[in-house]
C-alpha cells in the first residue's frame, strides 16, 4: 500500500509553511515503518523558485491547474479569492497512485508523529470548533478515487457559493459525517490553533490517541 502526507501550495505565500510541515513530518519520523511519501500539490499559480524549493523536501511536486469552474468564480465575486484557491484540494482525489492520503494543510504543526491516521477510513477528520456536525478540512484522510473527484469536480460547476471553500463544498459530499460514528471523528487536538485560548486544552490533551477501531 502506498500512502503519503499531502498538501496544498496554492500559492508562494503558503510555500514557507509547507516546508516546515515536511521537515517536520521527516523529524517526527522514528524510522520504525516507512515513511509515506510527502506530496505536495502545486497551483500553476506558483513560481518555478519556489517548485523548486518544494522538490528539496517533497517526494513528489504535482502541478496542477486552479479550478476556473462557477463556485471560484463566484468566490472571486465576493472577494475571497484565498477561499477560491482552497478548491484546489479536490485535485487529491484524482492521485491514485496513492491507496490512503492524509491531508495537511501548509499552516498545520504537528506535535508528534501521525502515522496512525493512515489506520482510518474516508473520510475522518476532526469537528469544527463551534458547529460539530461540521468536520475541519485542515486535517483529514481520504481515498483517492477518479469517481469521487469526477463528482467533486461537478458540484463546483454548480452556480452555487461555498463560502466555507473546500470545507464547505467537503462537508456537503460528506454529508454523512455528522451520523457516521466515532471511528470516523479525529480528536479535536487535530484542529486546534496556537492562542490562548486553546493552550489550556493543547495541554489537556496533548497525549491523547485515537479511539481503538
Amino acid at each position: 500500500m502506498t500512502r503519503a502526507f499531502v498538501t496544498l501550495v496554492a500559492s508562494d505565500y503558503v510555500a514557507p509553511g509547507a516546508l516546515v510541515l515536511a521537515h517536520r513530518l521527516r523529524d517526527l519520523h522514528d524510522g520504525r515503518k516507512p515513511l509515506p511519501r510527502l506530496a505536495c500539490i502545486v497551483s500553476t499559480d506558483v513560481t518555478p523558485d519556489t517548485r523548486h524549493a518544494l522538490a528539496t523536501i517533497f517526494d513528489d511536486v504535482i502541478q496542477v491547474h486552479p479550478p476556473r469552474s462557477k463556485a471560484v468564480m463566484n468566490l472571486h465575486l465576493v472577494g475571497k479569492p484565498d477561499t477560491a484557491a482552497s478548491l484546489t484540494k479536490i485535485e487529491l482525489w484524482r492521485f491514485e497512485q496513492y491507496d490512503k492520503v492524509v491531508y495537511l494543510d501548509p499552516d498545520v504543526f504537528p506535535l508528534r508523529p501521525i502515522d496512525e491516521l493512515f489506520d482510518l477510513d474516508e473520510l475522518s477528520a476532526a469537528p469544527e470548533i463551534g458547529w460539530p456536525d461540521w468536520f475541519n478540512t485542515c486535517v483529514f484522510v481520504a481515498t483517492p478515487n477518479e469517481e469521487t473527484y469526477t463528482e467533486l469536480k461537478e458540484m463546483t460547476e454548480q452556480d452555487k457559493l461555498w463560502d466555507a471553500g473546500d470545507q464547505g463544498l467537503l462537508n456537503e459530499y460528506f454529508d454523512d459525517w455528522a451520523t457516521s460514528g466515532p471511528t470516523y471523528r479525529i480528536p479535536a487536538t487535530y484542529n486546534m490553533l496556537p492562542s490562548s485560548i486553546y493552550r489550556l486544552v493543547f495541554m489537556f490533551f496533548a497525549h491523547q490517541t485515537l479511539p481503538q477501531i
